[in-house]
């Protein structure tokens, strides 16, 4: 048998505290990204996407996750990687708000000041995941294994501009501390099966 050659790694690569547990992910990507950085210089666009890295980063430490993934525009969060905890959803979607909320507040003074506003997608899922770490040398990455971070990207996309979106394992942990509306079962691209889908409604409007 023919085995694959990657060549030699210029550091120890390794795979250690693999372990599955019940997650939540929160998914964030920015609508229309390329059009946004058509509409300003490349170090405007930077400043704008350290800004909204800054801003999900801090939303999402402040309710308890971690980001465990940024890749361009789109950034994914994990609730319960260390140790998962029962309300793990409901703190995923009080940082979906959050975020809404200062993207809000940021083009707010974007707008301000004569410059380009963008919108957000989010959307967040519920499912079982191995999380490990992905070593190389002494950087150590997280990684969330399994079908909730492509779902929780795929239900993203369904996101009308500046909402949140969450499956029905998300939303039936949290109906009690959110107002939802159902938006039925949707075709998720990949999924054999459809998707029982909810957007969660601000707390109060944004102004």
């Amino acid at each position: 048998m023919l085995k694959p050659s990657w060549g030699t790694a210029p550091a120890p690569i390794s795979v250690t505290n693999m372990e599955r547990r019940p997650v939540s992910v929160l998914f964030c990507d920015i609508v229309d990204s390329v059009g946004l950085s058509g509409r300003c210089s490349l170090e405007y666009y930077g400043v704008l996407m350290l800004a909204y890295r800054e801003l999900c980063t801090v939303a999402v430490l402040n309710a308890g996750g971690m980001v465990v993934q940024y890749s361009g525009d789109g950034i994914l969060a994990c609730f319960g990687y260390q140790a998962s905890q029962q309300d793990d959803p409901v703190r995923a979607v009080r940082a979906g708000l959050d975020i809404l909320q200062a993207i809000h507040a940021l083009n707010s003074c974007l707008a301000a000041e004569g410059g380009p506003t963008f919108a957000v997608r989010i959307a967040v899922h519920a499912d079982i995941v191995l999380t490990c770490s992905f070593d190389v040398g002494p950087v150590q990455e997280p990684m969330v294994i399994g079908e909730a971070p492509n779902i929780a990207g795929r239900l993203q996309k369904l996101a009308q501009p500046n909402t949140l979106l969450v499956s029905r394992a998300v939303f039936q942990a949290v109906g009690h501390h959110y107002e939802g509306r159902p938006l039925g079962p949707c075709p998720i691209r990949g999924l054999s099966r459809t998707l029982d889908v909810f957007e969660i409604l601000p707390e109060a409007p944004y102004g």
